[in-house]
């Protein structure tokens, strides 16, 4: 349950996970 800012953010810098995505 991680804010889409940082959800966003995660996914730009680990590439590896594509969960965040399709969850922003």
């Amino acid at each position: 349950m991680v804010p889409s800012v940082l959800g966003c953010q995660d996914t730009k810098r680990i590439p590896l996970k594509p969960k965040h995505e399709p969850r922003i």
